[in-house]
């Protein structure tokens, strides 16, 4: 299996990105063809020393707004050096 590349940042790999918890619920059955909506809302930014903690909820609906599935991520960010 093929190893995932590390993530990069658009601003010359000046922070890095970890993913440190990842959490799902599903609600309802999403048949093959059925059109979803996904949505991702941050809801904490924690700052820290040299890092930080991005908190995100996310959701998915279907075409009749029915909650399909609901989660959560949390990163971990690694500041850029202040000039």
């Amino acid at each position: 299996m093929p190893r995932r590349p590390a993530a990069r940042s658009l601003w010359r790999n000046e922070f890095r990105m970890g993913e440190t918890t990842d959490v799902r619920r599903d609600h309802r059955y999403a048949p093959t063809r059925c059109t979803v909506y996904p949505l991702l809302e941050i809801i904490e930014l924690k700052p820290q020393r040299s890092t930080g903690v991005l908190r995100m909820r996310a959701t998915v609906h279907n075409q009749k707004s029915e909650l399909v599935l609901e989660g959560g991520h949390a990163y971990l960010l690694k500041k850029r050096p202040t000039s």
